[in-house]
This record gives structure tokens, sequence and C-alpha cells, in this order.
């Protein structure tokens, strides 16, 4: 229930009016595949400088209406899968970088914290963009800054039909707690059972509505939107790309947390 209560209010979200929301898809998604490069190839021990990253998503939430405080809850959900990659870095990266007291802080440590970092910016700046644009006109955008059709369908027949192995995974917990009476735990067993019954309906599911849509005609790629449909690209998105991108880039460059502290 919590996850699609997730999903629709991603899409309450970008139905509501803001400053962000005015911008075109096209300019936050070229904003966030910019944020991410710059990001993403910051040199692993700079964490200082990575940090002044978080200003973008900080910003960007503001200008859309939404809680970063809710924001970074949710983003932290990313952190132990992060955590999990880098956790070889502690015992094989023993370089030493600083003193704190009498503990010596390794490059291994440093490298965890800049992963775990990465990890939770770059799902904070799709949040926002997704936030701010909705999950239909993300995909829409993309597929007009030259993403292939066959891709874009994929993402977007996820997207929609992913509530509905949502549905059917809440309609068998139902049904496991209507003949379980109060029971809390379950055997592993069990669970392998459940998981694999939800996998057979998916599939199922998937099946039919491929029938369904080739019976409609449809050839694997999402038709191309109509012209009277289209957004406008307008000067304020032209300065939006701009003045993100560049301040992006000049981030990433100029190493201004060295001049700055």
């Amino acid at each position: 229930m919590q996850a699609l209560y997730a999903l629709d209010e991603v899409e309450r979200t970008a139905r509501r009016r803001s400053s962000l929301k005015q911008i075109d898809a096209r300019a936050k998604a070229i904003v966030t595949i910019v944020f991410l490069c710059t990001m993403l190839s910051m040199p692993i021990d700079r964490l200082s400088e990575l940090m002044l990253f978080t200003i973008y998503p900080l910003l960007a939430a503001r200008m859309g209406g939404m809680n970063y405080a809710a924001m970074v809850r949710n983003s932290l959900l990313v952190a132990p899968f992060a955590a999990l990659i880098a956790l070889p870095n502690i015992f094989y990266d023993r370089v030493p970088m600083f003193l704190v007291g009498e503990l010596v802080i390794t490059r291994g440590w440093i490298s965890l914290v800049s992963i775990i970092l990465r990890g939770v910016l770059s799902v904070q700046a799709v949040m926002v963009w997704i936030g701010s644009t909705g999950t239909y006109q993300s995909v829409r955008a993309l597929q007009r800054l030259g993403m292939p059709s066959l891709f874009a369908s994929q993402i977007f027949l996820t997207m929609r039909y992913i509530r509905l192995i949502i549905d059917q995974a809440l309609q068998m917990r139902r049904a496991r707690d209507a003949r379980s009476f109060g029971r809390q735990s379950y055997p592993l067993r069990l669970w392998a059972m459940l998981v694999g019954e939800l996998l057979l309906r998916s599939v199922k599911r998937g099946e039919a509505i491929g029938y369904a849509m080739a019976a409609r005609g449809f050839e694997s790629s999402m038709p191309a939107i109509a012209l009277h449909y289209q957004d406008r690209w307008q000067r304020r998105d032209t300065l939006y790309t701009i003045l993100c991108s560049t301040t992006l880039i000049l981030i990433r460059i100029l190493h201004l947390s060295e001049r700055i502290f």
C-alpha cells in the first residue's frame, strides 16, 4: 500500500504549480544528465567538493515545491546497497588521508562515504526531475532528446504497469493473512513460493497485455507525439539549462571547496 501511495504522490507532486514545473521537461532532463556526469566523475577522494553538489537537488526541490527532508529520507534507501558495494575499500585501500585526534582516516573510508553520497545524490536528482515533470512527460522528453523509441517504450510500460504487480502482491498478502490466523513469522519456503507465484502472475499478465496491444496495432515503439501537444522551448528553458549546466561544470573543474575552505 505504501508503494502505491508513493507512486501516486509522485504524480500529484508533478501536477502542482511551481516555478520548476514551468520549465520544459527536456531542459530538466539535460540538467539532470549534466548533474549526474559531473557529480559521478568527481575524484573519489574529493569528498568536500562532492558535497557542493547537494546545492542542486536542494534548490531544485525548493523551486518545485517538494519536501526536501522527505526526499532525503527516501533517497537514503539506496545507502545500504551503495555501502555494500564500497565496503571492501575499507580493507584494501589503507592509504592514510588525515587524522582526527589519534584516529587515522584512510582512503577506504573516504571512498565509502563518497560512494554512498553519490548514490544518494543521484537518486535525489532523478526524484526532483520526475517529481516536477511526471513519469509520462519525463519519458516523452527523453524520446524527443533522441532516446530510441524502443527504450522509451520499455521505461514507460514498466512505470505504467508496475502498480499492477504491486496490486497482485497486495492480493496475495491479503490471502496469506486471511489463512494465517494471526501468525507473524513465516518460513523461508513459504516466501519462496509467494515470490514464485508473483513472478508467474506477472508473466501471465504481461503476456495478456502484450497480446491486447498487438491486437490494437502496437509495433514495439511509442508513437511520436503530435506537434500541437508538444511544449514549445522558450527563453526561460535556455536560461535554466545554461545557468544550471555552467554552474555544475564550474563546480567540477574549479575545485571550489579548496578555494572556499
